[in-house]
């Protein structure tokens, strides 16, 4: 039932992340709607605002199971994709507060999709595998919107005209896909939490005579032990802490000759992170460290993501732009995916020799990089091909290796409202950084003496040139180096304690 409930998150993944895939209609949502570049930049805001704003999902996933929290999810993804479409097909009003409003929808209730499929599957299976289990779920979350790019690219959005794109049918099947996946939800994802010990064929804890073992279980800044004996334990001294210093426990014990698969799922199990509150953490250094990382970082992506199509408008090579269009809305989610899967897999290969950390920092370290290379060859369509694969890459690291050391410094009890309060803050760094590339793109356009820009053939300026987001990529290297910088510290203090092997 357990395999069950995890197909059934991969599907509804699936349809969870769909408002990032909001690049392969913008333009043409733009076009159609008649809306300006701010404009657009504040719907696709609110739309991942919507779709950040976890610690209400968080909380009512914590309280009540997940066949209400699927309900919920489905009745929300469906009443706002059906009404964007509404929209698009000029039946209601198409003013902006209401397309934010009914973006907004949407991304509540990918948001609840998002956390019934994660926070269930962390509890149901052992935390021995925590990273390669969110690792596995978030990866649909970010092939999302390469699958549904795909089939808009390929279903809807065949004709190079805009305006001749098919977005209200797209916008309805959404509607439908998320009913019916959540659906699906609904019958196949149960709760049925991993208890400490099972899988175990002989506990260690049965009482013999022989050696002392002494096993540490994590109580917050205190620590009480359990003792065993068995005749064939060798005793091996170590030292085993939490993530963070502030509640590291520090105890002596012994580790088996033999069984050493079974010892270890036990010992995990015990190890247990103590069980804390979001303000209990956000005293922590190291929390405050992965908070603004995350944060920063992310903002970036998500500004970069939503805008790419329209970096793309702005080259003065129209053959260009369009070779690339198509390119760029799939390999974005497909770099996210990938990433995604293989560092929660290596991050559980290689917790007992590096920290977690440290994959963010070798991941952040490249995108960084594209960052500053953008930023001195804006127009260059091999620096934004490198771009696109590394915001994706970072993109999906962050997604998969922060709630997993989140659940780590905090334990599960919690950690689903903590989750979603982060990753409100990220919406509201993406909200932050959008403002400022629309405000930018916007003066320039209207202004042509200050950037190249031409009328299209509805009388709108569009900007076309370097100066339309040199300002924009200026703010996005410099954030991008402050989250590298942060993962690097972060890295150093985590090294010292990391699990012992």
């Amino acid at each position: 039932l357990r395999v069950v409930g995890l197909l059934a998150g991969l599907l509804g993944m699936a349809v969870a992340g769909s408002q990032y895939g909001f690049n392969a209609i913008s333009n043409a949502f733009k076009e159609q709607l008649k809306l300006g570049q701010s404009e657009v930049e504040w719907i696709a805001s609110v739309g991942n605002i919507g779709g950040c704003v976890g610690f209400t999902a968080g909380l009512f996933v914590e309280r009540y199971p997940p066949q209400l929290a699927a309900c919920v999810a489905g009745l929300l993804t469906f009443t706002g994709y059906f009404l964007l479409g509404l929209s698009v097909d000029q039946t209601i009003s198409t003013s902006v507060p209401l397309l934010c409003v009914y973006y907004f929808v949407v991304g509540q209730g990918s948001m609840f999709t998002y956390m019934v499929c994660l926070m269930q599957n962390a509890k149901n299976f052992n935390p021995r595998y925590r990273g390669t289990i969110i690792g596995i779920v978030d990866s649909m979350f970010g092939a999302s919107a390469a699958i549904l790019s795909a089939i808009y690219n390929r279903s809807f959005g065949q004709d190079d005209n805009p305006e001749h794109q098919n977005v209200a049918g797209f916008l309805y099947t959404l509607a439908a896909m998320a009913a019916g996946i959540n659906l699906v939800v609904f019958s196949a994802l149960w709760s049925l939490p991993w208890k400490p010990g099972e899988g175990v064929k002989e506990s260690p804890l049965d009482s013999e005579e022989g050696s002392t073992e002494i096993l540490p279980v994590a109580t917050g800044s205190t620590g009480s032990s359990l003792q065993s004996s068995r005749s064939d334990y060798n005793t091996v001294e170590r030292h085993e802490s939490l993530l963070d210093a502030s509640t590291c426990v520090s105890v002596h014990h012994t580790r088996p000759a033999r069984g050493k698969d079974e010892m270890d799922s036990l010992r995990r199990a015990l190890e247990r992170p103590p069980e804390s509150t979001l303000f209990q953490l956000i005293r922590t250094v190291n929390f405050q460290l992965l908070f603004w990382m995350f944060t920063i970082a992310t903002s970036v992506g998500l500004m970069f993501m939503n805008n790419v199509l329209f970096i793309l408008d702005s080259f003065p090579e129209k053959e260009l732009s369009q070779k690339y269009r198509k390119l760029f809305t799939v390999l974005l989610p497909v770099s996210s995916c990938i990433t995604r899967l293989t560092a929660g897999i290596a991050s559980d290969l290689l917790v007992h020799r590096i920290p977690r950390t440290l994959i963010i920092a070798l991941v952040l370290a490249p995108f960084a990089a594209s960052q500053f290379a953008l930023r001195y060859y804006p127009s260059n369509p091999t620096i934004l091909l490198f771009n696109v694969i590394c915001v994706g890459m970072s993109f999906g690291c962050l997604w998969c290796l922060s709630p997993t050391i989140l659940s780590e410094m905090g334990g599960l009890a919690h950690f689903a409202t903590t989750w979603g309060v982060v990753m409100f803050t990220t919406a509201l760094g993406g909200l932050a950084y959008q403002t400022i590339y629309g405000k930018v793109y916007d003066s320039h356009a209207q202004h042509p003496h200050i950037g190249p820009s031409f009328p299209s053939s509805d009388g709108e300026r569009k900007c076309y040139g370097d100066e339309c987001y040199q300002l924009t990529f200026d703010i996005a290297a410099a954030s991008a180096l402050l989250s590298l910088l942060l993962a690097i510290i972060m890295t150093v203090r985590m090294w010292k304690h990391r699990p012992a092997r």
